[in-house]
């Protein structure tokens, strides 16, 4: 390995970007890519960007490499792993200490590139037309001597315009978080996700003249949205002002990522009212309205669920890669939309989320790094059939956490590529499909091991949309706690939950229902005494919930009568309300009274309670048979008192 000329030695330019702290002695020295160049033309000049922790060493030196370019995308996977095939045509070293005069600042180190129209130049790169070359950079022990640490990173070399058409690449911004409502109701973000989502709606602002499809996750807007921190309320805002934007769509969905099952039976009205519930919400927190007929699907695909989708008047899908089928014979990217489904008028329109695309922006690579690792595996799919009408859709994984250094590096990359054209999952879906013999559309059926997803607690979901359904009765329309509970439980079925967290979310809303419930008290049990054969009894029902309550009062008792009615329905506003009920007693004595307070709907029992009506008036019998006796009494009186009298004459 042959040390720099003076020449190159003077293309590696220091700049001073950031200072930052030294390794600790005896650390492991570390080499990160802190910039790049994302592509060159002929006579350009490819920077690269480096930090380097020596761990407190000296004697350390810098090499790059540059190799052959690639020739397909299997290729390009293998120098991801650090593999690059044949050795390098170009190598510069130089010593780390010439390199940077603080430890721990930023390089920067410039190859310049031959222009093949001008006289030959030593110190140039001469690269052997237009493809992604690999490149290594490795930080080692000066003379050769052992690599401590490395990266490969590419160069993508564009010498010419290109002839014919971009690459179009639709790429799916989700605006995702794992659910910040918990099964007790309560909203909790955690601050490093909202700094996330508040940089990804920074970074799409700063560069709105570039097309974006939009998949928010309602339930992540909704925990930005009132009642958030006031930090969080601009993030909701700019995110709204993204949505708006030219070029830019907002696709829908359900009100968190859900697998396709949720929307069969014995779930399916489930599934429905997730996609209202998430539509509704997309369209007055962002104020624009979701496409609904484009569906981005994160997993748990089934055949059953395409159908669904299809009923629902969804008519373009984008799929994970790896829920489908292996187009036979097809040996690089498959780069157009298709249709997807088993039979003939039940299929849609599909586009495959590329796998490899998506890996791009796992964490455990540094950000700068992977930024441009995606734009080099964009390149490689274009000089796989350079020039013609192409486009691939890409999307992060559930678990993406958006960065400022990986954001920048991206987007900046992907505005000023001259192979590359963003679009919207509309734009792509607008390119000609694939087709097969005789230009019959080509259509994918699912991977054969397609399970459709996790399994989720079909009978607790259920046990809880009934009890929420049934107290939704006693309440006004649109009653904050009703959307409260309902939102709640429409988490439950999340494909970022394990199961028993599903089914936690499931019972929670039961319990908050009961607790609900449990605030509304009918009479307690007493004796109440009639001492005449009509009476009104008063039931006194306490409230202690801040919102008014519906309920229906019932009494019943097998010798009572209620001439008023034995039922009554009551809005309640006060913390105690009195009802009177007219009662009748059939005769005189004892009669328990049973006074339930119902929902509405008679779907849900609040409260019973246990009255003793005593009656102490004589009843209609007792009156007859008592006026009878007096007259006998009397006659018996009369006759006595006549004999007496004669008695007396006689004498």
């Amino acid at each position: 390995m042959r040390r720099l000329s003076v020449a190159v030695i003077a293309t590696l330019l220091v700049a001073l970007v950031v200072p930052a702290a030294a390794g600790a002695q005896g650390a492991r020295p570390a080499l990160r890519l802190a910039s790049q160049t994302a592509w060159v033309g002929r006579g350009d000049v490819f920077r690269v960007g480096l930090t380097a922790d020596d761990g407190g060493r000296s004697g350390l030196e810098v090499t790059v490499s540059v190799h052959r370019p690639l020739t397909s995308r299997t290729e390009f996977e293998r120098t991801l792993e650090g593999t690059i095939q044949g050795s390098a045509f170009k190598t510069a070293t130089a010593d780390l200490s010439e390199l940077r005069p603080e430890p721990g600042s930023v390089f920067r180190v410039e190859l310049q590139v031959q222009d093949p129209d001008q006289p030959r130049d030593p110190t140039r790169i001469a690269l052997r037309g237009a493809g992604v070359y690999p490149v290594r950079v490795e930080l080692g022990e000066a003379g050769g001597g052992r690599v401590l640490s490395s990266f490969v990173t590419h160069l993508v070399y564009v010498p010419d315009p290109v002839d014919g058409p971009q690459l179009s690449l639709a790429w799916v911004a989700p605006v995702h978080a794992k659910p910040g409502r918990q099964p007790d109701g309560d909203r909790r973000l955690p601050a490093a996700t909202s700094s996330a989502l508040a940089t990804l709606a920074t970074e799409l602002e700063q560069r709105h003249e570039l097309p974006v499809t939009l998949a928010p996750t309602p339930e992540t807007l909704d925990s930005l949205g009132p009642g958030s921190r006031s930090a969080d309320l601009e993030t909701l805002a700019r995110l709204a002002r993204v949505a708006r934007m030219p070029r830019h769509q907002v696709v829908g969905g359900t009100y968190v990522p859900a697998p396709l099952s949720l929307f069969a039976d014995p779930l399916q009205a489930e599934g429905t009212a997730s996609v209202a519930t998430g539509n509704e919400r997309l369209d007055a927190l962002l104020e624009t309205r979701p496409d609904g007929r484009t569906r981005v699907v994160s997993g748990g695909v089934t055949e059953a669920g395409l159908a669904r989708l299809r009923d629902q008047q969804v008519d373009k899908v984008v799929l994970p890669e790896s829920e489908l089928a292996p187009v036979p014979g097809q040996r690089v990217t498959l780069a157009q939309p298709f249709e997807v489904g088993a039979r003939q008028g039940r299929r849609v329109q599909a586009g495959a989320a590329d796998g490899g695309l998506a890996d791009h922006f796992r964490s455990g690579v540094a950000p700068v790094l992977a930024a441009h690792h995606l734009l080099a595996d964009l390149a490689v799919i274009y000089f796989d059939f350079p020039g013609r009408t192409r486009g691939v859709v890409a999307v992060p994984p559930r678990t993406w956490v958006p960065g400022a250094a990986f954001l920048a590096a991206f987007l900046d990359g992907l505005a000023t590529s001259p192979l590359v054209d963003a679009v919207t999952l509309d734009e792509y879906f607008a390119i000609p499909a694939a087709s097969v013999a005789r230009g019959r559309p080509l259509v994918r059926t699912l991977a054969a091991d397609a399970t459709g997803g996790p399994t989720l607690p079909v009978a607790t979901i259920r046990s809880a949309r009934a009890r929420l359904d049934a107290f939704g009765a006693l309440l006004d329309a649109n009653e904050p706690i009703h959307s409260r509970l309902d939102r709640t439980l429409l988490v439950a079925p999340s494909l970022d939950l394990r199961p028993a967290e599903r089914a936690a979310y499931a019972n929670g809303v039961i319990g908050q229902v009961n607790g609900e419930l449990g605030k509304i008290h009918g009479p307690a049990q007493r004796s109440i005494t009639l001492t005449a054969r009509r009476g009104r009894i008063p039931v006194t029902v306490q409230k202690d919930v801040s919102y008014p309550v519906r309920i229906v009062i019932r009494v019943e008792g097998d010798q009572l009568q209620f001439p008023g009615g034995a039922t009554r329905s009551l809005r309640l506003t006060r913390r105690n309300t009195t009802e009177l009920f007219t009662v009748q007693a059939r005769s005189s004595g004892a009669f328990p009274l049973t006074v339930t307070l119902e929902s509405p709907d008679g779907r849900l029992t609040l409260s019973t309670s246990r009255f003793t009506v005593r009656s102490t008036a004589a009843s209609g019998l007792g009156v007859v048979l008592s006026v009878g006796a007096g007259a006998v009494l009397l006659a018996w009186w009369a006759r006595s008192f006549s004999r007496r009298r004669r008695g007396h004459r006689v004498d």
